[in-house]
């Protein structure tokens, strides 16, 4: 039997992805070990090379820049669809179960916080123009 070069590769490849699957399945997977290894070695190379950092950042700020601007209309009709679809109240709920006692602590310190700053601004318009005179 003659076997194409279309079905060869083919045949390769489902093989190949056989042990990647079978592979990645493993507690000791040769595939993730291979990967979190490279991944630590960029993660150690970034640290010690600030000028590399540097450009990444670069990169990275240059490349949402673009994706913003080209596709900025659509990403925030992308959100905003999924936005509307949220059922409000469960939505609520769910975010008071994951913030839990933070999202209290969050409203009492914003209420302390906003309370100041507005007992500074009313101080500030009724004493200072006594101050200055």
């Amino acid at each position: 039997m003659n076997l194409t070069a279309k079905q060869y590769g083919g045949d390769i490849w489902s093989s190949l992805k056989v042990f990647i699957i079978e592979d990645i399945k493993l507690p000791e997977s040769k595939i993730l070990t291979g990967i979190a290894d490279a991944l630590t070695a960029i993660s150690n190379g970034l640290m010690q090379n600030a000028s590399v950092r540097s450009k990444l950042n670069q990169k990275v700020e240059n490349l949402i820049s673009f994706m913003v601007e080209k596709h900025g209309d659509r990403i925030v009709g992308l959100i905003s669809d999924k936005i509307r679809k949220w059922d409000l109240k469960k939505t609520s709920q769910i975010m008071e179960l994951e913030v839990g006692k933070d999202l209290q602590y969050i409203r009492i310190s914003g209420t302390v916080v906003g309370g100041s700053v507005g007992l500074i601004i009313y101080a500030l318009f009724v004493y200072l123009p006594a101050l200055i005179h």
